[in-house]
């Protein structure tokens, strides 16, 4: 039986962004490794990953944002001992850390390794902004993908900077439109019209624009008391992260209702009337907008690398050019304004891009089409 390692740098990701190809797999007949961090979750997240005897766990020591060498060794030597233990034919690896550090295992150990990058992350914003962190990821990334299989990007920008940059030859690319969406499980609901909650999921972060989110809110609740706005997303850390105070000032002045997290989001979009995540953060693929689009609910996105693939201004909802609170306010009023006819064409506009561009049955027979 042939052994598929997946790593990422946090359990949750794997169970909410790559369950549909893990479950995919271990149905083949696949052993299937899952490395992350350790990580307690709730048994509505643990559900996604269906118990079966191919699928076996293993953690490492990783900190996401962490710069401290020491440390970084510690996860490096544990993971080379992990490697050599389960013995991998494949390996697929997600994000930054995850990405660089199996490259490294490729110079001592033989497989194929498949790494995605889901994003550049918040040390590539500006893009133009370079420092000494960048040079040393861009270096990094370099050296360590040079027996890499294949290089799996999420969207253009990312690829031609990879390219640009010198990091992976463009003959190892391959491009995907996201992690997909699970058309059967997102389905599409046509009585967006009928709600009055506008919805933003998030990681707290600058980069994702939830403060401009905060502002937005408010000014908008001052003349609409019946409009509701919903942001969810746990606390981060970083110089980026946004102080919890901060979101506290807007619960308090009931601009904003807002949940750490949840595991029902398809419920959550459903009762919804727009979607927004008005971010400079360079992500690849944006998966809340994507389960957004699939349930037929317009999206308020910035014009970044990724949602601007894909998302037509006024044909899928709206793109931000510039990116503040007062061109989001603009753009939250005129979708809640539209007519019911208007706001049901840019419903179906949506689903019927999730169904031609973003089914997860296209990603996953991409990923599994690298397995021979």
């Amino acid at each position: 039986m042939k052994k598929i390692i997946i790593i990422s740098n946090t359990l949750s990701s794997l169970y909410i962004f790559r369950s549909e190809l893990i479950n995919h797999l271990a149905l083949k007949n696949y052993k299937i490794y899952l490395l992350s961090n350790r990580e307690n979750l709730d048994s509505d997240l643990q559900k996604k990953i269906k118990k079966n005897k191919n699928v076996i766990f293993h953690n490492y020591y990783i900190n996401r944002t962490g710069t401290n060498i020491f440390k970084e060794v510690i996860t490096v030597i544990n993971l080379f001992f992990l490697f050599i233990k389960i013995k991998p034919n494949y390996v697929f690896s997600f994000t930054i850390k995850p990405v660089i550090y199996s490259g490294f295992m490729r110079f001592f150990l033989k497989f194929k390794h498949f790494a995605t990058i889901t994003g550049l992350g918040r040390v590539f914003y500006p893009i133009w902004r370079t420092n000494n962190l960048r040079r040393t990821i861009i270096y990094l990334y370099k050296f360590s993908q040079r027996k890499t299989t294949k290089v799996i990007f999420q969207n253009k920008d990312d690829m031609g900077y990879f390219i640009a940059q010198k990091i992976i030859n463009k003959t190892k690319t391959v491009l995907v439109n996201g992690s997909g969406v699970d058309l059967n499980k997102f389905k599409y609901s046509g009585n967006g019209y009928t709600k009055n909650k506008v919805l933003m999921i998030s990681r707290l972060l600058g980069q994702k624009g939830v403060t401009h989110f905060l502002e937005a809110a408010y000014n908008i609740k001052k003349h609409n008391h019946n409009i509701e706005f919903v942001l969810i997303g746990k606390k981060e850390e970083g110089k980026d992260s946004i102080d919890f105070d901060i979101i506290k000032k807007y619960i308090e002045n009931k601009s904003i209702t807002y949940i750490s997290k949840s595991y029902k989001i398809y419920e959550e979009i459903k009762d919804s009337k727009i979607f927004v995540l008005p971010s400079i953060y360079r992500e690849g693929m944006p998966r809340t907008m994507i389960e957004a689009l699939a349930v037929g609910r317009p999206v308020i996105v910035s014009d970044i690398p990724g949602p601007k693939d894909f998302i037509i201004n006024d044909h899928h909802g709206k793109i931000l050019n510039k990116v503040n609170s007062s061109f989001l306010t603009k753009a939250i009023n005129d979708l809640i304004n539209l007519k019911k006819i208007n706001y049901d064409k840019l419903s179906l506009n949506c689903r019927d891009i999730a169904e031609k561009k973003f089914d997860i049955n296209i990603i996953i027979k991409t990923y599994e089409s690298f397995i021979y």
